[in-house]
């Protein structure tokens, strides 16, 4: 609208855990007085699924959502909108009592006897205006302010999905503004942050328990001798940057040479409730790929994965949470010949957490840090178009510049280089 020179939404921070509190802040910077009824804020969180399948020779869109927090505030105005609608005052209007009560009519308190020291804090907006004849400007501060009008929600204590960015599944949370005017249409903002879900701690007994797996074969119907594979994973559950713990005992008596091979594979599973069996779509994406040296024939080998199997920035474990999407991490290991893959083959089940392991009775704990999901899994491949802010094309390519990205998920990663030390 003509009057509103600026309409927005901040929040104290970028990214958010469950339970934790939001503090906001809706911005208005006006010329005018107008009638304002009311300023609504939502706070939203929804899982979006939605692609496209061939149904009786027609390609149909088949959408489902599932909503984790729906809470509503009125920070302006009444609830009973039969009321007398106030005016907003232009520009900024901010009143603190810091001594005394807000009801005048009650007893008048005493202050006591001594030195007295009230804060307060007023942020005027400045403007430098450059005159047309001189090349000094001149400062104004008295005719242009703000409003400023501050919200706050508790995030519920219980398990959400995290932040998901992909095609045909969505995992969003959001602050929605609307300025209820009663003679226009009404402005609405909307503010995108992440939420840091669900709580998986690398400390759970269940992850610190090692797996041990191990198998052997006859190569080509028993025609050679076995080749056998152990393996043990020191932990199960992992927080992106950290390193994978796996020990392998490769033991080759066929007569010809082996080599190992480890995968890790993110597997993503989305449903859409529609009829008796409903719809499902599985995707899956390397997310990293090892190849070990050649074992000789007639030979027994040790390796230790070291610091050699980093995860990357991906999005967290999701099992049991959301109906509508899982998403989990299965790790292969695995013996390869030059003509034949996996003649044998382990499975273990990663887990991606978003609290780190801490090494005990240490008085270090790791330092984290967020960063988006590399661009080769889910997650990370795809944004949105709502998010991307970009250019008119007029004809010439050389003037093209990269679209600005308004928003993507991030996710809990261990910053190596630093450490926290616990005082």
């Amino acid at each position: 609208m003509d009057y509103i020179r600026e309409f927005d939404i901040k929040l104290d921070k970028e990214h958010y855990y469950a339970g934790e509190q939001i503090n906001g802040t809706v911005i208005l910077d006006t010329i005018e007085n107008f009638k304002l009824r009311t300023i609504r804020v939502i706070l939203r969180g929804k899982v979006h699924v939605e692609w496209k399948i061939l149904l009786s020779g027609d390609r149909r869109t088949v959408k489902d959502d599932q909503y984790f927090i729906d809470e509503r505030q009125i920070i302006w105005g009444e609830k009973n909108l039969d009321s007398t609608i106030p005016i907003l005052p232009r520009g900024f209007d901010e009143r603190q009592i810091i001594w005394g009560e807000k009801n005048l009519d009650s007893t008048i308190p005493i202050l006591p006897r001594g030195f007295h020291k009230f804060t307060f804090q007023y942020v005027p907006k400045i403007y430098y205006i450059k005159p047309i004849k001189s090349n000094s400007p001149i400062l104004l501060t008295d005719s242009i302010f703000q409003n400023k009008f501050t919200f706050q929600f508790n995030l519920p204590e219980s398990s959400l999905p995290c932040s998901f960015e992909s095609k045909p599944c969505c995992i969003r949370y959001y602050i929605k503004v609307t300025v209820d005017i009663p003679y226009a249409s009404p402005p609405q903002g909307m503010k995108y942050f992440t939420i840091i879900a669900p709580h998986i701690d690398c400390m759970d007994e269940q992850y610190l328990k090692p797996i041990e797996d191990a198998r052997s074969t006859c190569c080509w119907c028993c025609k050679k001798s076995t080749v056998s594979l152990r393996c043990v994973l020191e932990r199960s559950a992992y927080v992106c940057k950290e390193s994978l713990k796996l020990k392998a005992t490769i033991d080759n008596q066929s007569q010809e040479e082996v080599s190992l091979r480890v995968k890790l594979e993110q597997c993503c599973e989305f449903f859409i409730d529609r009829g008796v069996l409903g719809v499902s779509k599985d995707v899956k994406h390397l997310v990293f790929e090892y190849r070990g040296s050649q074992v000789k024939p007639n030979s027994r080998t040790k390796w230790d994965s070291s610091n050699s199997l980093v995860i990357p920035p991906m999005p967290t474990t999701l099992v049991g949470i959301c109906r509508l999407a899982q998403i989990y991490y299965v790790l292969t290991v695995s013996l390869d010949t030059e003509e034949d893959l996996d003649i044998v083959q382990l499975n273990f089940p990663i887990t991606i957490a978003t609290v780190p392991f801490r090494i005990p009775n240490s008085k270090t704990t790791p330092s984290i840090k967020y960063e988006h999901a590399v661009s080769h899994v889910e997650g990370g491949q795809y944004i949105g178009p709502e998010f991307l802010l970009g250019q008119v094309y007029d004809g010439n390519d050389h003037n093209l510049r990269e679209p600005v990205v308004l928003y993507r998920p991030v996710y809990v990663t261990v910053n190596k280089t630093d450490t926290n030390s616990k005082k």
